[in-house]
């Protein structure tokens, strides 16, 4: 192996991966598209509460579910990757 080249292992590639997905899933979340399939079906008969809810519901959630998993998940690789490259010193 060459100095400086690290091959990074399953679980780091796993969390990065996945860190990615979720982040295009988060800029999903936010287009209008996105914020149209949170936002579902919304009833005729919803009150302002009601639509309040729905509205205020669609628009944190591509920051909770996607936004939030993926930052934590890429420190998390990095945090593998660093250990990783630590112990093949």
């Amino acid at each position: 192996m060459a100095a400086g080249n690290i091959v990074m292992k399953r679980a780091t590639r796993f969390t990065f991966a996945l860190s990615i997905l979720l982040f295009w899933l988060f800029l999903f979340g936010i287009t209008d598209f996105g914020q149209a399939v949170l936002r579902g079906r919304i009833p005729p008969n919803a009150t302002h509460w009601t639509l309040d809810d729905i509205y205020m519901a669609a628009s944190f959630a591509p920051f909770v579910y996607a936004l939030v998993p993926s930052v934590l998940l890429a420190l998390v690789g990095l945090a593998f990757l660093v250990a990783q490259r630590l112990r093949s010193r």
